[in-house]
């Protein structure tokens, strides 16, 4: 064999007369080559896929422990995330738990206190060991010994207690003084005929109470705060509002003494006109009486004015007879003119407000304010 692979190797020629046999010997040795290739590849191959499938082993084993590592991290956070929302919502409701317990050193004792079932006691200590993560007391037959732990805490709950006292004792000083702003919106004659006879007898009883009066016929927007309280004589049809009509007004033709027996069409007629609203007074006057106005204002305060100083007549609320003597209804035959209804509005989230709640007690009163 040395001699044919010495043959193949080297290429020297055989003699003539072993030709043949070299060239048998030679065949024979290539296909015992390609063989011998053949199992070398195959035990390649093998040995790759014996590497790769242990290479995919290991690949996979660190994925597995990434996995791993990632859910106890993310445990741990969800752990650490519920023990912190726990703790911050830790109350005042679970000191006062403890303070009793600690202080009677007895469940049935502290519930006694607390006006509460024994169990409930024994359930919310029990809440708070687990939130805090620390035996607070011993249960034994002769009661409750508090720990360390409890006994290192029990201080700052203490200091609870007294602060807790203290805004409780706050509170009610601010229930019982009734003090701040108040802001009403409402017509310029009502500030002046109304709220000018109304208020400042309040602010004598309140002297911490201060007053913005927002006058203007156009009405507020008390849900956005524009103001708290409004004096008007619409009623609101939309919002969460606390509505109450505080009076009825008859209306009446004022003026003075020496308009009485002058017929109607040949009275000087004095209206009030605002841009975009017809006041009913207006519609009234237009309505009964055929002769135009021979003055017409956007103000009640300047037809209140001209009235008095004998300019002429107008349909007005019958009260101003009381605040202005001179002026006297006159009985001129023509319907009777409209009630008007006075209403107090204010927001419903901040009607029982003390603050707001006196200036609604002394103007829910004026049904009797004007009466003549």
């Amino acid at each position: 064999m040395s001699g044919m692979v010495t043959l193949l190797v080297s290429g020297v020629p055989t003699p003539h007369y072993g030709h043949a046999v070299a060239h048998e010997n030679r065949s024979l040795s290539i296909a015992a080559m390609h063989r011998c290739i053949s199992i070398f590849r195959a035990d390649a191959a093998t040995v790759g896929c014996d590497h790769e499938r242990g290479a995919g082993k290991a690949h996979h084993a660190r994925r597995s422990m990434k996995q791993t590592r990632r859910q106890r991290s993310l445990a741990t956070y969800h752990s650490t995330r519920t023990k912190r929302r726990e703790l911050e919502m830790f109350d005042w409701e679970s000191v006062r738990y403890f303070l009793a317990a600690y202080e009677t050193r007895s469940f049935t004792k502290a519930a006694r206190l607390l006006s509460v079932e024994q169990s409930t006691v024994s359930r919310r200590i029990a809440e708070m060991e687990r939130v805090l993560d620390v035996a607070l007391f011993e249960r034994t037959s002769q009661g409750l010994v508090p720990t360390e732990a409890a006994a290192r805490i029990s201080g700052d709950a203490e200091e609870m207690a007294r602060r807790s006292r203290r805004i409780q004792d706050q509170a009610q000083d601010l229930r019982a003084q009734v003090g701040g702003l108040v802001r009403i919106a409402t017509t310029e004659a009502l500030a002046v005929f109304v709220l000018s006879r109304v208020l400042p007898g309040l602010s004598e009883h309140h002297p911490h109470l201060r007053f913005e009066i927002l006058t203007g016929y156009p009405s507020v927007d008390l849900m956005r705060r524009e103001a708290d309280l409004a004096l008007r004589f619409e009623r609101p049809h939309r919002g969460e509002y606390a509505v109450q009509r505080v009076a009825q007004l008859p209306t009446a033709v004022l003026g003075l003494e020496r308009w009485r027996h002058v017929a109607p069409d040949a009275l000087p007629w004095i209206d009030v006109s605002m841009p975009g609203f017809s006041p009913s007074e207006e519609a009234w006057r237009k309505t009964h009486v055929g002769t135009p106005a021979r003055w017409t204002t956007n103000s009640y305060l300047m037809q209140a004015e001209l009235v008095r100083q004998g300019q002429g007549v107008a349909l007005m609320t019958q009260s101003l007879s009381t605040i202005y003597p001179e002026l006297v209804p006159l009985e001129l035959d023509l319907p009777p003119g409209p009630v008007m209804d006075l209403y107090l509005v204010a927001p419903l989230s901040i009607r029982n407000l003390p603050r707001i709640d006196a200036v609604w007690r002394a103007i829910e009163g004026l049904d009797t304010l004007f009466s003549p």
